[in-house]
């Protein structure tokens, strides 16, 4: 079996000096896609184990790809699968001998790991600790010990350093497995460079490829199609909301996976275009498709604000990307957001609640823009000062050049 394509060294290691990461993650996914450059840029050299190469047609000179089997949509993670997987990890790392192990999420891969006795060095939850931060109104004070604990502990258990999204989900982490684990607060980040104000041009384009009168007033909800993000309560309370605003307005979706392992993503989305359908909405939709992440710029330039309602989360980059591009953001107020801009720079609503989310919808319509510039100013600033992609890069660095020296 050709186990490894490794760009410039072939078969031989390259200089002891250089930090060897493998990096095991879905290569589709952007949350591994930009760490994996980051590292790639600042002379790592790295190795990604997945289904996905993202490389495959120009690979960087310091780049390799490790193929791991990973089981078929809707499969899931039976125990043939798993062995599978973890011989190959195992086989993975004994041939190049990493000097750090980063894992991405807690999917097929971690699972692998854990069946093959290899610790990470790193693990970056993604969102797979949201349910530490569930709002309090979903819990039952009563009840037992959470299946979501029990399924991921051992999981988490097994990482020396944790990386979280967010300083509520990082104290949390902390308060729940930081006996003796490093925690790290690590946000994606975003290029501030790319997603900024001024993008009269993408603006155009885009509302020209999607049929929008220039004077028409968009709501975009960028968030993935899984059954969490309320879709369907954001078109209800569109719906009831639209009768009072004083502008056409349209809301669009991108179109975003998640949890393709269980085909939830194309099953929460053709559920919510039936309900535009039978609320009779489907002309005052526009649904996208997913985007990579240079593109999702057009996006903000194409909307005049961002809504997001989920259930729970962590902290999306579509809400720093979107207040790095100054648009106004109309969100659910989530303990995962406690401590960040989200709390100062943005119209929060109570979660689950859809005649408060319509209200703030016609307010958010309605409202003069010049009303909201200064927290668009202030949202800005707090992600040039906190959240560029540099600072996080660095961040990521030290983190690795800490842990190889130990």
């Amino acid at each position: 079996m050709h186990l490894q394509r490794w760009h410039q060294y072939g078969d031989r290691r390259p200089p002891e000096s250089m930090i060897r990461i493998l990096m095991l993650g879905d290569g589709s996914l952007t949350a591994v896609q930009r760490p994996l450059a980051w590292m790639l840029a600042s002379g790592c050299r790295v190795w990604l184990m997945s289904g996905t190469d993202p490389y495959q047609r120009s690979p960087p000179a310091n780049y390799g790809f490790l193929p791991l089997s990973t089981p078929a949509l809707g499969e899931g993670y039976g125990a043939e699968a798993v062995g599978a997987g973890a011989a190959e990890v195992t086989r993975a790392v004994e041939r190049i001998r990493p000097s750090l192990i980063h894992l991405h999420f807690l999917g097929f891969e971690a699972t692998c790991c854990v069946a093959a006795g290899i610790r990470p060095h790193v693990l970056s939850v993604w969102g797979a600790l949201n349910h530490l931060l569930k709002p309090k109104m979903t819990r039952n004070a009563a009840a037992p010990e959470s299946t979501e604990n029990k399924a991921v502990d051992p999981l988490v258990d097994f990482a020396r350093t944790l990386i979280l999204e967010s300083p509520a989900l990082a104290q949390a982490a902390a308060a729940r497995y930081g006996a003796g684990k490093r925690i790290e607060m690590i946000p994606m980040g975003v290029d501030t460079r790319r997603f900024c104000p001024d993008n009269r041009s993408e603006r155009a384009a885009w509302r020209k490829a999607l049929q929008i009168p220039e004077d028409a007033f968009v709501m975009l909800s960028p968030r993935g199609w899984g059954q969490i993000y309320n879709h369907d309560k954001i078109l209800r309370a569109f719906a009831r909301a639209r009768p009072r605003l004083r502008r056409p307005t349209l809301l669009a979706f991108s179109k975003m996976g998640r949890n393709t392992q269980t085909g939830e993503a194309p099953r929460v989305f053709n559920s919510v275009m039936e309900l535009a359908e039978s609320l009779g909405l489907r002309d005052a939709i526009r649904t996208l498709p997913c985007l990579r992440y240079e593109m999702m710029l057009g996006l903000y330039a194409m909307a005049d604000a961002v809504v997001n309602f989920p259930l729970q989360d962590a902290f999306p980059s579509t809400l720093i990307e979107a207040a790095a591009c100054e648009r106004p953001i109309l969100s659910a107020n989530l303990p995962a957001y406690i401590g960040t801009f989200v709390e100062t720079c943005c119209d929060l609503v109570e979660p689950e609640n859809e005649l408060a989310l319509a209200d703030a919808i016609v307010e958010f319509v309605n409202q003069p823009e010049s009303s909201r510039r200064e927290a668009l100013i202030r949202g800005r600033t707090e992600i040039l000062e906190h959240y560029d992609e540099h600072l996080c890069r660095a961040l990521l660095l030290r983190l690795y050049t800490d842990l190889n020296r130990e």
